[in-house]
């Protein structure tokens, strides 16, 4: 199923995929960058908020020193759900962590484009979608703004960074008590429609 689209169960029932917040963050950059450049892999690294455990009443006291997250199959979610998404099109790999603050997930993508572009192309390719954001001197702090106070405000990109063969690094911040959960699916699935 792609996610947010409706689709029919061989039972009668109807199916709502929703995905995991970490996918939801990353998907519609991704798609950007995989439209224009075409993607060959990509290594995801994730920094997420405890709130995202789904453990009632967790604390940050029971997080610390517990970084690499136990959840079974938190990181997989990820890398099956963005498998699915693009259709196997390019490998996904994922690390995840839980750092002890609430809300908020941050994840640095290593990308490896099959077209180089040039330093200014991937930066002007993400501001094409209005639902993503570029830090700048104004938005950068408070690090929580873009993605907490603009329902608009998907995700928010930083620390854009070409490397050696073709991989660019970045950096993604996203609220997944908001709009993670849902609203990026959203706007990928109207995008491919």
């Amino acid at each position: 199923m792609v996610p947010d689209v409706l689709m029919p169960d061989p039972t009668g029932h109807t199916l709502l995929a929703t995905p995991n917040c970490t996918t939801a963050i990353c998907a519609l950059p991704l798609l950007l960058l995989h439209r224009a450049f075409g993607i060959e892999a990509v290594h995801v690294t994730t920094l997420q908020a405890i709130s995202g455990t789904d453990l009632p009443g967790m604390h940050a006291y029971q997080a610390h020193d517990n970084v690499v997250s136990t959840l079974p199959g938190e990181a997989r979610a990820l890398e099956t759900e963005m498998a699915h998404i693009f259709n196997d099109a390019f490998p996904v790999t994922c690390m995840a962590t839980r750092v002890p603050v609430w809300r908020g997930h941050t994840i640095t993508l290593m990308v490896k484009l099959r077209e180089q572009p040039d330093a200014n192309a991937v930066p002007r390719t993400l501001r094409t979608h209005r639902q993503i954001s570029l830090a700048n001197a104004q938005n950068i702090l408070p690090v929580w703004q873009p993605e907490c106070t603009d329902n608009e405000v998907l995700c928010t990109v930083e620390g854009i960074e070409a490397c050696q063969n073709g991989w660019v690094k970045m950096s993604l911040r996203g609220d997944n008590l908001q709009a993670a959960t849902t609203g990026l699916m959203v706007a990928l699935v109207r995008s491919l429609v």
